[in-house]
């Protein structure tokens, strides 16, 4: 017996000590061997670029599913990746302004892309994909100033404003309840320049539209809004409605002030989910009066406004920015940043990626660092953390990528 109990502890010491030590992140090429050297100035660091055709700028990277039906009565979201598209933001089609697109992120840069709204004149950033797939809301500055729209995925000729029921400026950064049983939940930030701060603001939407597909397909180069008077957007009047098309109606409000913060995002629910707490994540900005700096660092909060929990802080050296979730809402990744002179200015340096547990702790830094501006990270359920990159293509212009890296 003794004999026995010395051998099987022989063996478990040997398995142990001949474990391979933790390695770097996998960052190897996103199609073949062929893309390796994609990274800045051909480093070959094999990140996986996941839209890079040298004449396009691809931003503001959100995954949702394309689907006109229910995911889950519940309001779990369906881990299979197979449904899940890329959304991205590029001026590809204009000049100076900025449409959202979409397209399936294992198909590299090869893919086809399909163009999810239409402006010519206008800019719209910050999508975000509604957790049954149905709608998308994004930033539009069509008015004026940045505001929240929402419009069926399916029909983006048809939307409406949902921020104008709330005082501020700079309406950005929209983000969806998992929950969706007794109706939809933005959250999103805004400008209040009477208290000089950013807000998260909570808005519930009750949404009437059935998709009907019309018996024939139709040119989406022009759209209007409804429900909205703009004399300005008489110049894009659309298609007219078809008896086969139900009209789009969204009522927003309450609207609800949590607090200040930038950039929030919304803990998803997965099947995965023994406890589901829901919490939103962002950019909570620290004033250093000591040393005259401001920094911001990753904080949660709940729906109520209640349990503010800083994660991460840089000190007065760092700010980690633009944060998000892991799809199973256990970690979260970010960026770092150097200091903001104010909390309104947004002329940063972003430098790395980032990834630490929701209790805390140590973090981990995903990007090997080669390129001094990479933001704006979304982790996908294929286990890879999606992020925009400033990097030069081939005509040595910079431009905008979005990249792909192991979340480790």
């Amino acid at each position: 017996m003794r004999l026995y109990s010395a051998l099987a502890i022989l063996v478990l010491v040997f398995s142990v000590s001949c474990k391979a030590p933790r390695t770097a992140p996998d960052e190897t090429p996103y199609v073949d061997e062929s893309d390796r050297g994609t990274g800045p100035s051909g480093s070959g660091s094999g990140r996986r670029g996941v839209h890079t055709p040298d004449s396009w700028n691809a931003s503001y990277p959100a995954f949702g599913r394309m689907i006109e039906g229910q995911v889950d009565s519940s309001g779990m979201a369906d881990i299979e990746s197979s449904n899940w598209m890329l959304f991205f933001v590029s001026d590809k089609d204009t000049e100076g302004t900025t449409n959202v697109y979409a397209k399936s992120p294992s198909s590299g840069d090869r893919g086809s892309v399909t163009q999810i709204t239409f402006d010519p004149m206008h800019s719209e950033r910050d999508p975000a994909v509604s957790p049954d797939g149905k709608y998308i809301a994004y930033a539009s500055d069509m008015r004026g100033k940045w505001e929240i729209f929402v419009a069926p995925m399916h029909d983006t000729r048809q939307f409406l404003c949902v921020s104008d029921g709330f005082p501020g400026e700079d309406n950005r950064h929209p983000s969806w309840s998992p929950l969706y049983d007794d109706g939809y939940q933005l959250v999103y930030h805004t400008y209040n320049a009477t208290q000089g701060l950013y807000l998260l603001v909570l808005v519930d939407l009750s949404i009437e539209y059935k998709y009907t597909a019309p018996e024939e397909p139709r040119e989406m180069d022009a759209f209007a809004p409804i429900g909205n008077p703009l004399v300005a957007l008489a110049m894009f009047p659309g298609p007219e409605a078809t008896e086969n098309e139900t009209p789009f109606s969204v009522s927003a409000g309450p609207y609800t002030d949590i607090g200040s913060g930038m950039h929030p995002s919304w803990r998803p629910k997965s099947r995965h989910s023994r406890r589901y707490e829901p919490l939103i994540i962002f950019e909570n900005v620290r004033r250093h009066s000591m040393e005259n700096k401001v920094t911001r660092s990753v904080t949660y909060v709940k729906p109520d406004g209640l349990g503010r929990t800083e994660i991460y802080d840089g000190g007065t050296l760092y700010s980690a920015i633009t944060p998000s979730w892991s799809p199973d809402g256990d970690y979260v990744v970010f960026a770092t940043a150097g200091k903001y002179a104010e909390p309104g200015e947004m002329d940063i340096m972003a430098e790395d990626i980032c990834r630490i547990p929701l209790g805390g702790g140590q973090h981990v830094i995903l990007t090997s660092g080669e390129n001094p501006r990479n933001w704006n990270p979304v982790w996908h359920v294929d286990g890879r953390v999606y992020y925009q990159s400033l990097d030069e293509n081939d005509a040595g212009e910079m431009r905008t990528t979005i990249y792909s890296v192991d979340a480790g």
